[in-house]
């Protein structure tokens, strides 16, 4: 596996792991993967995927509200 998808991997897992611990916010999450002593961290790209992630479970909470009302 090249550095480069390597340290995607890394990132995004890092991102993952600070949102499962609570992170409410994309500066969390970048705070909490600086703090995790991560080399260095894409802001923008964790931007990104913090918001599409975001978004996801958002809709996934608005799906299951809608799915109880029919139980």
């Amino acid at each position: 596996m090249g550095k480069m998808k390597a340290y995607m991997m890394d990132l995004q897992e890092e991102a993952d792991y600070a949102i499962s611990e609570g992170a409410n916010s994309a500066a969390e999450v970048i705070m909490y993967m600086r703090n995790s002593g991560m080399p260095h961290v894409d802001e923008h790209w964790v931007t990104k995927y913090y918001t599409k992630v975001d978004m996801e479970t958002r809709s996934l909470w608005i799906a299951l509200g809608l799915i109880l009302q029919w139980i």
